[in-house]
């Protein structure tokens, strides 16, 4: 994430960091990524609570149930490719 600091011409980022869930041939290729690729994900946002063994408190996490992961970074370390549970409806470059 990056925005342009008010009051000056400075851009500040922020790297944002979630949990996503997928299975079959999406986590098999999503496995592939390195860490920092840039992507997109589409999918649903669900929400559960769990205790850890540690603790007696639950505790409540947000998750992202991938349908289709589109990879952005088109540099040397990353293929530009992408794979989704369900056939596009666009052409994929």
């Amino acid at each position: 994430m990056s925005w342009k600091e008010k009051g000056s011409n400075e851009y500040k980022t922020r790297t944002e960091w979630h949990r996503i869930i997928s299975w079959n041939k999406l986590a098999q290729w999503a496995g592939t990524l390195q860490k920092g690729a840039y992507i997109e994900v589409e999918g649903e946002l669900r929400y559960r609570e769990y205790t850890p063994a540690e603790s007696d408190r639950s505790v409540r996490v947000a998750e992202i149930h991938a349908s289709s992961i589109l990879a952005l970074d088109r540099s040397d370390r990353q293929p530009a490719s992408t794979l989704e549970s369900e056939p596009a409806d666009e052409p994929v470059d």
